[in-house]
């Protein structure tokens, strides 16, 4: 359920940034204080529902001046907006509920590397070889 207020909720109206801009992306109307982004609708600040992806990435949508819908990473958004985190990790404790860090300097949307074996090893090999190095070992003994 969406949560709007008549001023943006703040303790100083200092920390508030008016977004303006992200990436190629434009914006007249929103706001961000406090780890929360705000949309101003001409009437009261909407606060934006923070989403997480499958790897606990933040984010949330807003429009831009086109009409877009714009996701905003959050961690791209402070890199952009040079906004620290104590010590360089966002939580995820905007809803009570919720525990879990996002690393700042972890690249989320890369996926793992994994080089395969020169010899022939099953799936559940190459699996235990990316936890085990000595695995290798074993699996070689196993083709023989």
């Amino acid at each position: 359920m969406s949560e709007f207020f008549d001023s943006i909720p703040c303790k100083d109206e200092d920390e508030i940034i008016d977004v303006r801009d992200y990436f190629e992306h434009q914006f007249d109307n929103l706001f961000y204080v406090d780890k929360r982004f705000y949309v101003d609708n001409g009437v009261q600040y909407k606060r934006l529902h923070i989403n997480f992806n499958i790897y606990g990435r933040a984010f949330v949508y807003a429009r831009d001046v086109n009409g877009v819908r714009v996701h905003i990473d959050y961690v791209k958004f402070k890199k952009l907006y040079d906004i620290e985190t104590a010590f360089g990790v966002e939580t995820k404790n905007v809803d009570d509920n919720i525990d879990e860090k996002v690393a700042d300097d972890v690249d989320y949307d890369t996926p793992c590397e994994f080089v395969e074996p020169e010899h022939g090893c099953t799936k559940e090999r190459r699996e235990c070889l990316k936890v085990n190095v000595d695995a290798d070992d074993e699996c070689n003994e196993e083709e023989e």
